[in-house]
C-alpha cells in the first residue's frame, strides 16, 4: 500500500512536470503567431516539433477535428489545381503556407484535446496566450515605431512587419485578441482584461486599418443582441450606450492629431468614398477594380476556378502588381471556383449555425464567442484574404474542437443514461 502511494505521488509529480513543459511549448507556439517579428520561425517550429512528438508518444493516437479534415481536403483540392494554375502565380508557395498552417494548428489541437479534462479550459488557455502575445507585440511595435507614429502619417507595424508579408498581420491579431477580450470581460468578468482592452484599442486605432474598427463596432452589438434578444428594453438601452460610446470615440480620433493621421483620415476617406461612389479614395477604387477583375476571371472558369493563387498571377499580367484581390470571396471564386468557394464558406457557415444552436441549447459561453467571431470574420472577409492565415484557422480549429467535444460529451451522457436504464431494468427483473 505504501509503495503504491509513493509511486502514485511520483506519477503525479511527473505528470505535473510534463504538463509544465507542454504548456511552455504551447505558449511559445501561440505567442509566435502574433509576435512573428520577434520570435524566429526556428524557435516556433522547434516548439511545434517537440510538442507534437511528445503528445503523440504519450497518447499513442491522434485526434482529428472537422476543421482539420476539411482543410486537408481543401489543400488536396488546391494541390490538384496547381496543374492549371498560372506559373507566375506562385501557387506552390501558397500551398506550402497552408500545409504549415494546418500542421501548426493540428499540433495545438492535439495538446489541448489530450492534456485537458475539460476541453474548453485548454481552449481558454490558448486564447489567453494569444492575447498575451498580441499585447506584447503591440506594445513593442508602438515603442519600436514611436518616432514614425509621432511625426508622420503612419500605420502601426509598417516597419516591424515589412519583412513578414504585410503589416496587416498585426491587425489580424488585434481583431482576434479584441474579440476574446470582450468575451472575457462580458462573459467571464475577468477585470484584468480592462488594461489589456485599453492597449488593444490604442493599437487598433494606430494600426490605421478600418477592419479593426469595424470588428469592434459590429461585435459588441451582435453580442448584446444574442445575449439579450428576449429583453427588448435592456437591449435598446445598451444600444444607446454603444452609439454614444462610438460617437465619443469618433470625436476623440478626429480631434487627436496622432490618431487622426493613423485612422481618422482613413475613416473620413472611407465615408466619403461610400457617399461619392469611391471618387474620393484611390484605395477604394483600386479594390473595387480588383474585385471586378476577380469576378471576370471567375466567370471564365466558374466551376473549378483558375487555380490556387491564380488571381495574383492574372493581376500582375494585367497591371504589373503582384497582389491578392483584398476580398476573400472574390479571391476564392477566382482561384477555386464554385467548388472551393461553396465548400469553404459552407464549412464556416456550418460552424456559425452550429455555434448558435449549441449556445441556445447549452448556454455555454464559449459558443457565444464562437458565434460572434464567425459572424465578424464572415463580414470582414469582404475586405481581407484570410483562407491561408494561421491566425484565423487557429480559431476555426478551436471552435471545431469545442463542437466535436460537445458532441462526444453528449454521446457519452446518452450512453451513461442508457446503461443506467439497462441496469435498472436488470434490478427489476
Amino acid at each position: 500500500m505504501t509503495i503504491k502511494m509513493v509511486n502514485s505521488q511520483k506519477l503525479e509529480k511527473y505528470d505535473k512536470k510534463t504538463n509544465i513543459i507542454g504548456d511552455l511549448l504551447l505558449f511559445i507556439m501561440i505567442i509566435a503567431i502574433p509576435a512573428e517579428p520577434i520570435i524566429s520561425d526556428l524557435i516556433s517550429y522547434a516548439a511545434m516539433a517537440g510538442l507534437l512528438v511528445w503528445t503523440i508518444l504519450k497518447n499513442k493516437k491522434v485526434y482529428f477535428t472537422s476543421a482539420t479534415i476539411f482543410m486537408m481536403l481543401f489543400i488536396l483540392y488546391s494541390i490538384i489545381s496547381l496543374s492549371y494554375t498560372p506559373f507566375n502565380a506562385n501557387g506552390s508557395d501558397t500551398v506550402q503556407v497552408m500545409l504549415k498552417m494546418l500542421l501548426y494548428t493540428f499540433t495545438i489541437v492535439q495538446y489541448v484535446f489530450f492534456s485537458n479534462t475539460v476541453v474548453e479550459d485548454g481552449i481558454s488557455k490558448v486564447m489567453d496566450f494569444f492575447v498575451i502575445g498580441t499585447v506584447i507585440i503591440s506594445v513593442y511595435t508602438m515603442f519600436y515605431e514611436r518616432s514614425y507614429i509621432m511625426s508622420s502619417y503612419w500605420r502601426l507595424g509598417k516597419a516591424l512587419f515589412e519583412n513578414y508579408g504585410t503589416f496587416m498581420l498585426l491587425s489580424y491579431s488585434i481583431i482576434i485578441a479584441l474579440l476574446w477580450t470582450f468575451y472575457s470581460l462580458f462573459e467571464k468578468h475577468r477585470f484584468i482584461f480592462i488594461p489589456i482592452l485599453v492597449i488593444l484599442l490604442l493599437a487598433s486605432a494606430l494600426s490605421g486599418t478600418k477592419k479593426t474598427i469595424i470588428a469592434v463596432v459590429v461585435s459588441i452589438p451582435v453580442y448584446f443582441f444574442i445575449k439579450y434578444r428576449k429583453r427588448a428594453f435592456k437591449l435598446i438601452f445598451i444600444g444607446i450606450i454603444i452609439l454614444a460610446a462610438v460617437y465619443i470615440a469618433y470625436l476623440i480620433i478626429m480631434n487627436n492629431s496622432v490618431l487622426y493621421r493613423t485612422i481618422g483620415y482613413r475613416m473620413q476617406s472611407f465615408i466619403n468614398s461610400v457617399l461619392n461612389n469611391g471618387e474620393d479614395s484611390q484605395s477604394y477604387s483600386e479594390r473595387y477594380m480588383m474585385r471586378n477583375f476577380a469576378m471576370q476571371w471567375f466567370t471564365d472558369k466558374p466551376v473549378f476556378g483558375n487555380g490556387v493563387s491564380a488571381f495574383r498571377g492574372l493581376y500582375v499580367l494585367k497591371t504589373g502588381k503582384f497582389l491578392y484581390s483584398h476580398c476573400n470571396y472574390t479571391e476564392l471564386l477566382c482561384n477555386t471556383g464554385l467548388v472551393g468557394f461553396l465548400s469553404y464558406y459552407g464549412f464556416l457557415i456550418y460552424m456559425l449555425v452550429k455555434s448558435v444552436f449549441l449556445y441556445n441549447k447549452t448556454e455555454k459561453s464559449f459558443f457565444m464567442f464562437a458565434t460572434v467571431f464567425m459572424f465578424v470574420v464572415i463580414m470582414l472577409d469582404y475586405g481581407q484574404v484570410s483562407y491561408y492565415r494561421t491566425h484565423y484557422f487557429l480559431i476555426y480549429q478551436l471552435i471545431s474542437l469545442a463542437l466535436c467535444a460537445n458532441k462526444e460529451s453528449s454521446s457519452e451522457a446518452v450512453n451513461e443514461k442508457s446503461n443506467e436504464q439497462f441496469n435498472l431494468s436488470e434490478d427489476m427483473i
